[in-house]
Order: structure tokens, then C-alpha cells, then sequence
């Protein structure tokens, strides 16, 4: 080796030589290892978690990318248990498991004993190997200075999600408010806002509401994940459009002129279309246990053409297609297909609709020749098509939709506004 290159050795090796005999006298800034002083946080979460008597409100989103939208969860520790309820079961049911705080490159919180509510997101099976991209599992990002709100990030997904102290209401009491009040929003299928001489069209699917509007001259289109509040419709993320920011949507019962929950400017105003118009521009979740019992063998054959593929069904809804047109749209293990339907309006709560010939997309068609999606197709016309007299729980701002057979008093269907997943669980 030349004396050039010891030179460069030595010159690198200097600042750490330097840097040695600096510090090699101080004290250690900390009076406590980065281990104890991990341990002491950790400590200070779980009296933090354990001291809300009537527990915690999250706001849990599923999936990296937020496409099913947001889920109230409330939580109740103990310091070994956790008492979790959920929207997407029954207001007083209660699910208990134990938890954990433990360190990893931070502090996590961890159900770590299968919770029915807790795990659904998370629980993979042979079809969906990811399940719903939920998590189980919460780094503990911060918690506010008066202890009410606690940050965490989803260790598996990534989301931010938010923790508040409940302090009015019972899990109970708090779930039945939000069913209120997510009942009827989820009915508000179209909106607008105006911005100046601008008008904004707003689509509600029940979990996102997707904006347009266009600017400079430019159409432009954003989806926003919500969730529910006691306040209203709450967006994952802030939105800006127009030069405007908006968090959501607050809940006033029966009006359909609506604030911001944050911006005085904004005016949110709910159109009123006839019943048969809100089916079609919508998206209706089929649930088994509402299909009644002539239209359930029928559909007895879509799951069991699904499960001999080793798969699940994800979701199905009638409405709206994801794209262009109208239809039906399921997802069967990793797979999303469509089926193609033509439909006629009459009055404000009569359709006619059938299967087009060309009956969906490639993944449609092969589900109907080969997995028993053909038979399920029966009670809502298949080929040669139904007409239907259509009700609903809330004519103005429905949250459900029941249609009934006009040629078959028996075959009465009752969908859903709102998301239905895994639907022959439901």
C-alpha cells in the first residue's frame, strides 16, 4: 500500500478517533438505557389505555389503500384484557381477548389471542391469503398532552388511525348512535357543493365518497375513504378542491343542506332521486340472510361453484358498476368480476332488468359457466327479465332497498347500502 493511500486511511479514521477521546469523559445524556427507557413508556401507554373508564373510540381502516372504507371499533383494556365491539357486528355484543404492549423498533400494541372482531380484517383463509389487508397490530405513534387521542400506524397496512377517550357514552350506546347515523348517511347517494360559480358532484358509495370537479380546465376525480363519527361522515384524509379543505360531512337528521366540519364556505347539499334512480346510481350489498328464502338456493349454487375453487366470496352488489354501467359486481378469492345488466325505469319505483347478451367482463362470464353465478342470477331476471317494485327503510335517504318480484310474491330481496363483506357469513 502506497503513502497516498495510508494517508486516506488515516484521514478517514481521524473524525472517529476525534470523536472517541470527545465523548469519552462525558456522562451519558441519558440517565436511563434506550431498553429501560422503552420499558417506562410502554408502562405509561398501559395506564394511559387503562384509565378510560368507558373505554376507546378507533377509527380502524383496513388495507393499505383504504378500499373498504373505515370501521368503528371501541376498546376496553384492563391491563390483560381487552372487551372490543364493532360496527360490523351487533351494538351489545362484546368480544374478549387479551393484549400486549411490547417493544419493536417501537412500541406496539398487539391483540395477540384471537378476537372474532379484532382479527376479521386480518384472518387470511386459502382464497384470500392477505385476508383484508387489516391489522392486529398498532405501533404506538404518540399520545396527545391531555391524554385523550392516541396515534397508531397499522404495522401491517400502514394507516394512520386515531384512538379518542370515550367519556359520554357506553361502547354500546356509542356503537347504536353511529348505526343512526351512518343509516342515513349512507343513503345520501349523490351530493354537490358549489364553489364560486363551480360545481363539485359528489358520489357516495356508503365507504368513499368520490369528488368532481374540474379545474384549469382539467376534469379531475378523487376517491376519499370515510368513516363515522357522532358528528357525521368523517374523511380518512383532508380533501382540498377548488381551494377549499374540507375533514367531512356533519349529520343533521331529516335536512339535506349539510356544513363542513371544518369549513364555514361549504355547503353540502344532498339530492333527492327517485327510489328507482338511487338503485341504479348506487351500490346495493347482497347479504344471504336477506335474500330470502326463495332467491337462497339459488345462491346456494354460487357458493358452492365458489368454494370447489377454493374461494370466498368477498362481496356482491347490484347498482352502479365500478367503471361504466349497471349490474352486479362480486369479488371471489383474489378475483373481481362483473356481470352486465339492461334495465328500464318506470314510474318512481318500478325496474325492469335482465342479463345483456353478452352477460359480463371475462371474469363474469367464466363465474357464470362454471362457478354457479348463472343460477344466482335467476331471481334478479337473468336473461329474460324481472320487474321489481322497490321499497325502502328511508324513501329519501335509504340505507336499504327491498325489491320485490311483481310475477313472484316470494322472491323478495332486501340490499344494502352500506358494505357487506364475506356475504354468505352475513
Amino acid at each position: 500500500m502506497d503513502k497516498k493511500h495510508i494517508f486516506i486511511y488515516l484521514f478517514m479514521a481521524l473524525p472517529a478517533l476525534l470523536l472517541t477521546s470527545c465523548l469519552h469523559d462525558q456522562d451519558d445524556t441519558f440517565n436511563d438505557s434506550a431498553s429501560a427507557r422503552m420499558s417506562k413508556y410502554i408502562q405509561h401507554v398501559d395506564t394511559v389505555l387503562t384509565s378510560a373508564k368507558n373505554g376507546w373510540v378507533l377509527n380502524y381502516y383496513p388495507h393499505r389503500e383504504q378500499i373498504y372504507g373505515g370501521y368503528v371499533y371501541t376498546l376496553k383494556f384492563d391491563g390483560q384484557n381487552v372487551q372490543v365491539g364493532t360496527e360490523i357486528a351487533a351494538p351489545a355484543d362484546v368480544f374478549t381477548s387479551t393484549y400486549r404492549l411490547v417493544a419493536d423498533n417501537g412500541p406496539i400494541l398487539t391483540f395477540d389471542t384471537y378476537n372474532e372482531a379484532m382479527h376479521f380484517f386480518a384472518t387470511p383463509s386459502s382464497s384470500m391469503y392477505e385476508a383484508y389487508d387489516g391489522d392486529f397490530e398498532f405501533i404506538v405513534m404518540g399520545i396527545s398532552d391531555d391524554q385523550n387521542t392516541i396515534t397508531l400506524k397499522g404495522k401491517r397496512s400502514g394507516n394512520i388511525m386515531y384512538m379518542y377517550r370515550q367519556t359520554d357514552y357506553t361502547a354500546e350506546q356509542y356503537l347504536d348512535s353511529i348505526s343512526t347515523i351512518k343509516s342515513a348517511m349512507v343513503g345520501m347517494k349523490q351530493i354537490i357543493t358549489v364553489v364560486g360559480t363551480d360545481t363539485v358532484a359528489i358520489s357516495n358509495s356508503g365507504s368513499a365518497l368520490t369528488f368532481s370537479y374540474t379545474e384549469n380546465g382539467k376534469d379531475q376525480t378523487e376517491t376519499i375513504p370515510v368513516h363515522y363519527t357522532l358528528e357525521g361522515m368523517a374523511f380518512f384524509k383532508p380533501i382540498t378542491f377548488l381551494g377549499q379543505t374540507v375533514n367531512g360531512i356533519k349529520y343533521i337528521d331529516g335536512a339535506d343542506k349539510l356544513p363542513a366540519f371544518d369549513n364555514d364556505n361549504i355547503i353540502f347539499e344532498v339530492i333527492v332521486l327517485p327510489l328507482n334512480e338511487q338503485f341504479v346510481n348506487g351500490q346495493w350489498y347482497v347479504a344471504y340472510s336477506k335474500l330470502g328464502s326463495y332467491a337462497q338456493p339459488y345462491w346456494d349454487k354460487f357458493k358452492e361453484g365458489t368454494a370447489a375453487e377454493g374461494e370466498i366470496v368477498g362481496y356482491a352488489f347490484f347498482g352502479a358498476l365500478e367503471g361504466n354501467g349497471f349490474g352486479m359486481q362480486f369479488t371471489s378469492g383474489r378475483y373481481r368480476g362483473m356481470i352486465y345488466m339492461k334495465y328500464k325505469l318506470t314510474g318512481e319505483d318500478e325496474i325492469t332488468m335482465a342479463v345483456t347478451t353478452d352477460v359480463g367482463d371475462n371474469n363474469g362470464r367464466w363465474y357464470w359457466k362454471n362457478a354457479g353465478l348463472e343460477s344466482a342470477m335467476f331471481p334478479f331476471g337473468h336473461t329474460t327479465g324481472k320487474t321489481f317494485k322497490l321499497t325502502a327503510n328511508n324513501p329519501k335517504f335509504p340505507s336499504q332497498i327491498t325489491l320485490t318480484d311483481k310475477s313472484n310474491e316470494e322472491n323478495v330481496i332486501t340490499l344494502s347500502g352500506t358494505q357487506v363483506t364475506a356475504p354468505f357469513d352475513n
